[in-house]
């Protein structure tokens, strides 16, 4: 029986997957903190803080693992990249309907 974990988690990855999903973290936080700070996005301040919340999480965990992390066993989940793309998708909604 396959559960979610084993579908969607990567127990072995290669030096190159390992820094790509550094790189996803790095691009996913900045752009978090990006949508938190920007003012002219006109969103909540709830949501605001919730972007920043994360944009720091994803930025403190891949700051971690390049320069703290120093081996052993990794787990890369790709479910945790859903997170950005639905705060994305909620500021952008946001935006839209306080500017129409």
């Amino acid at each position: 029986m396959n559960t979610a974990t084993d579908v969607l988690a990567v127990t072995e990855m290669s030096d190159g997957m390992f820094l790509g999903y550094i790189a996803a973290l790095g691009i996913s936080g900045l752009l978090l903190l990006a949508l938190a700070v920007q003012p002219f996005l006109k969103t909540s301040i709830g949501l605001r803080v919730l972007n920043g919340l994360f944009g720091v999480g994803f930025l403190g965990y891949a700051f971690y693992l390049f320069f703290i992390f120093d081996g052993g066993s990794v787990q890369i989940f790709f479910y945790a990249f859903v997170a950005p793309i639905l705060l994305l998708v909620q500021t952008i909604r946001q935006a839209k309907a306080q500017n129409a």
